[in-house]
């Protein structure tokens, strides 16, 4: 009952400034605030002055992308079936049916799965951080990925990575530390970008994950690369726009991992430290009726002052100002 309430107030303060961004699944509702001082110190020369919406359209995954995928899986012919309801995926489960492959060309989304690979209590050939990503590297060509649509690091001009190792512990029946901590694969996250804009949520909301596990060999690929197309452009909104509407509450809030909660009863001054454009897609099978499009936001990275400490959090709140052509 008390997660079907908050669901509901949640989608209430988000649905009168969403600007078709559904900030309900962002974030917790900001109240408004006119007793708490506001200041604005995030970098203002690095926003966009214009951010686009976009449209999709009926992608296509290219029949080289498909083949590379079934020679990594070893797929024949015979392998391939089809998944009652989906006239248009592309499927291929190994007869063991522990390899399996899944493309709607449609969406051009892709899940290519190893589960032996990411064995827990195997470490053979997991090869290190930076081996992994020059390997996930040389895949992007094979899945017709250009490198020019991916998020890059705000400092330079090389591609962003996500992801790490993955690890598992091991403890004995009764109390006491880990008896063996193993690495069985290393997870390397791209995510794409809109006019160099990321897209934030994750490689199925647009972008791409590669998984290695033992001897090197590719455990896991996920893409999901829509065909966006332009839409309709708007002015990026001003720091004191987006100042004004945090204070009439037309923002969400999330805490940071380190400090789960805020006495929003004590906090005295708010100020914002960064602010950073992102676009908010929707991802392969999330909704009924996805609304095929992509939308920008702004995420804030703010510090609540009590008087006693300063507390780090993030908001995110509309970019647009429609007010403006």
């Amino acid at each position: 009952i008390i997660a079907f309430v908050l669901t509901l107030l949640l989608l209430f303060n988000a649905d009168s400034f969403g600007q078709n961004v559904p900030f309900h699944r962002l974030g917790y509702p900001f109240k408004a605030q006119t007793n708490i001082t506001m200041v604005w110190n995030a970098p203002k020369n690095d926003l966009p002055r214009k951010v686009w919406t976009y449209r999709a359209l009926p992608a296509k995954v290219s029949s080289d992308v498909i083949s590379n995928l079934v020679a990594l899986g070893g797929f024949t012919q015979k392998d391939q079936e089809k998944i009652p309801g989906y006239p248009r995926l592309i499927a291929y489960n190994d007869p063991a049916r522990k390899r399996s492959l899944r493309v709607n060309t449609d969406w051009a989304f892709i899940d290519y799965s190893d589960p032996d690979e990411e064995d827990w209590h195997n470490t053979n050939g997991v090869p290190s951080r930076s081996q992994a990503i020059e390997i996930a590297r040389r895949w992007l060509p094979r899945l017709r990925i250009n490198p020019h649509q991916l998020a890059q690091n705000t400092n330079n001009t090389d591609i962003k990575f996500y992801g790490g190792p993955g690890i598992i512990y091991f403890y004995p029946r009764e109390a006491g530390p880990a008896y063996e901590t193993n690495t069985y694969m290393q997870n390397v996250t791209f995510m794409r970008a809109l006019d160099g804009i990321e897209i934030s949520g994750g490689c199925a909301r647009g972008g791409c994950l590669i998984g290695i596990g033992h001897n090197a060999t590719v455990s896991k690929i996920m893409v999901s690369w829509r065909n966006y197309k332009r839409n309709k452009s708007y002015r990026v909104a001003s720091p004191e726009t987006l100042l004004k509407q945090i204070r009439e509450g037309k923002t969400v809030w999330r805490p940071a991992p380190d400090k789960p909660n805020i006495d929003w009863q004590s906090v005295k001054k708010i100020t914002i430290t960064k602010a950073t454009p992102l676009y908010y897609t929707d991802a392969w099978g999330e909704d009924d009726n996805p609304p095929n499009a992509a939308y920008p936001f702004m995420e804030l990275e703010a510090n609540a002052d009590t008087g006693t400490e300063n507390v780090t959090f993030y908001m995110d709140c509309p970019i647009m100002d429609e007010t403006k052509p």
